[in-house]
């Protein structure tokens, strides 16, 4: 579709590696040895979701395609690592994962393209804390790890990476002493790929809007005072990445007053970041910054009924289907013209957080139709769309992709140990992805994990935008 060709040539380009989420699984009881356990639950996973079996060809061309690998090596794609030094649970006192945060770096770093066609276009790195003669030994026994997801964005999206980690706490739950195996070689699915977004809706373009993107492109405004990190330039390609933990209090009190001034915790992530930024550069030279964000189409779109599945599970089957289905927005801030004060609480304010909200709310209202995603089918070379970038300013100063609080689709009721409502959860998770080299200066990833801390994942290429701006944003 053209969602994934405009992400294959991003990777062809070497523009934009991939999607990260992490997420930590505890069990209270010690559960089997590692290695057989992860490989078992991504067998299950694999078996479901056929897209984690193919990749893309022709990158480089107008006619990218997906084909399938037929069988999979884990150990070619699947990494166990032990934690250097112990790294606390507790949820009222969030606290850093310094090597999380340095594994997440160094995964986005890696693009796709080393021994293609023998290996996926995903990557699996558990991080456990359990010692053992061998970090990958079948003899280590857990209860306890962090599972990072690195994937190419054409096979899945954002919000694809909660189905994923849903998927495998599932499976994980699901194992019997008799289903786990460690053998390392998985037959691929032959079940269908899933169509891709514009086979599922029409994502209609009126000509008024048509035109009206026409005319922007011929006549852009003046940006002259608008802030947008360095220009375009493949150069600038490599990845840094910082986290910031709240925890599950602030957290909850951050939504509650987002509700409480008409806004959605999205809206102030947005304006917050904004005001920060605004204190942040010279308010001589800069007058607005304009942030993107992300939403997911997904409540739109239904895949066709097969004779296999009730209707009642049609609605939401879209709730558990891999694939890229977002469209996007962006959103003027300016700097308030009456406020001597330069710091960011002068500059922060809710009436901003309540339009960027508005904002979401007219994408939604429109349902898909005169989207920026549907305008990608007039797009007819995406290499060269953005070969056309290089030497460009940025479009958006950052984005904010928020996807949301983790809610398993089963509840832990059973465990590969055996024990009735002692199964594996999902705690703190991490949400990052590789920075833009023809996107925004940088990337603010937030995900709410199922011990309800927030985590921002700030992502950016360095050069793209001041080291000592970035790190004041931060």
């Amino acid at each position: 579709g053209n969602l994934e060709k405009f992400s294959t040539a991003r990777h062809y380009l070497g523009f934009y590696n991939g999607v990260a989420l992490a997420a930590t699984y505890s069990s209270p009881t010690p559960s089997i040895a590692l290695q057989p356990l992860v490989y078992s639950a991504l067998r299950t996973v694999i078996a479901r979701h056929s897209i984690l079996s193919a990749i893309p060809v022709n990158e480089d061309k107008n006619d990218t395609y997906f084909a399938r690998l037929p069988s999979i090596n884990l150990r070619s794609c699947v990494t166990f690592i032990l934690r250097e030094k112990p790294w606390s649970l507790d949820p009222t006192h969030a606290s850093p994962d310094p090597e999380l945060d340095s594994l997440i770096q160094a995964q986005l770093a890696q693009d796709f393209k080393s021994d293609y066609g023998s290996k996926p276009f995903w990557r699996v790195v558990v991080l456990h804390t359990s010692p053992g003669p061998d970090s990958n030994s079948s003899d280590v026994v857990i209860d306890r790890f962090t599972l990072l997801w690195t994937f190419h964005h054409a096979l899945a999206d954002g919000t694809s990476g909660h189905i994923l980690h849903s998927a495998f706490l599932s499976a994980l739950n699901s194992l019997t002493t008799d289903s786990i195996s460690s053998d390392p070689d998985i037959t691929s699915p032959s079940t269908p790929l899933h169509p891709p977004l514009e086979s599922l809706h029409p994502l209609p373009i009126s000509i008024f809007f048509l035109l009206k993107t026409v005319f922007s492109s011929w006549f852009p405004r003046n940006v002259s005072r608008i802030w947008s990190g360095a220009l375009i330039s493949p150069a600038l390609n490599k990845t840094a990445v910082r986290t910031l933990v709240f925890d599950r209090p602030m957290s909850q009190e951050l939504v509650l007053r987002s509700r409480e001034h008409g806004t959605t915790l999205t809206g102030t992530l947005h304006s917050v970041v904004a005001a920060v930024l605004l204190s942040v550069l010279d308010a001589g030279r800069w007058d607005e910054v304009v942030s993107q964000g992300t939403i997911s189409l997904r409540r739109f779109i239904a895949l066709p009924a097969s004779p296999s599945s009730p209707s009642h599970e049609v609605e939401n089957y879209m709730d558990n289907v891999l694939g890229t289905f977002a469209t996007s927005y962006t959103f003027p801030h300016r700097r308030p013209t009456t406020t001597p004060a330069r710091g960011p609480l002068a500059l922060f304010s809710w009436p901003d957080a309540q339009r960027v909200r508005s904002t979401i709310s007219s994408e939604l209202t429109k349902r898909g139709r005169n989207s920026g995603i549907g305008l990608l089918r007039y797009v007819s070379d995406s290499v060269a769309f953005f070969d056309q970038k290089v030497g460009a300013s940025r479009e958006e100063a950052f984005e904010v992709s928020n996807i949301g609080m983790f809610k398993p689709s089963t509840k832990p009721t059973s465990s590969s140990s055996g024990n009735e409502g002692q199964g594996w959860s999902i705690g703190r998770m991490t949400f990052l992805q590789h920075g833009a080299v023809a996107g925004a200066a940088f990337k603010v990833n937030a995900v709410t994990g199922g011990d309800g801390c927030l985590c921002l994942g700030v992502c950016w290429v360095e050069g793209g935008i001041e080291e000592e701006v970035i790190e004041k944003v931060v």
